[in-house]
């Protein structure tokens, strides 16, 4: 989940880009540092979790439902860290879920005052 919330934001920032003083300049800084950033705590995530890997074959025959769960699990050996740990991505996913409702409203409130959802007859 990482890499993915990382990697999904130069989006949000594109959709900004009419508010910033000098978007010529700031906005390429801005992506650039977020893409920057997040490729660097993706991979360094990715190490570490790789070092938690007993049994790749248990990961990848998880039944599909979350394989990070028995990442967790083997690397913990314990139910109530690896529900802890995973509690940890769920509240994250809650914060990024806000921040996503924010960006939709922003994106159909431009639309809006474009008159692009007006009408389709």
């Amino acid at each position: 989940m990482n890499g993915a919330f990382t990697i999904g934001t130069p989006d949000a920032i594109t959709h900004m880009a009419e508010e910033l003083p000098n978007p010529k300049i700031d906005l390429p800084k801005a992506v650039f540092a977020q893409v920057g950033l997040g490729t660097i705590t993706s991979f360094c995530y990715a190490i570490a979790i790789m070092y938690g890997i007993n049994n790749l074959t248990d990961v990848v025959t998880s039944n599909g439902s979350f394989p990070l769960a028995a990442v967790y699990s083997q690397a913990t050996g314990s139910s109530a860290a690896t529900f802890g740990l995973l509690l940890i991505i769920f509240f994250s996913l809650m914060i990024c879920l806000v921040g996503t409702f924010l960006l939709l409203g922003r994106i159909w409130w431009a639309l809006a005052r474009d008159n692009a959802v007006g009408d389709p007859l």
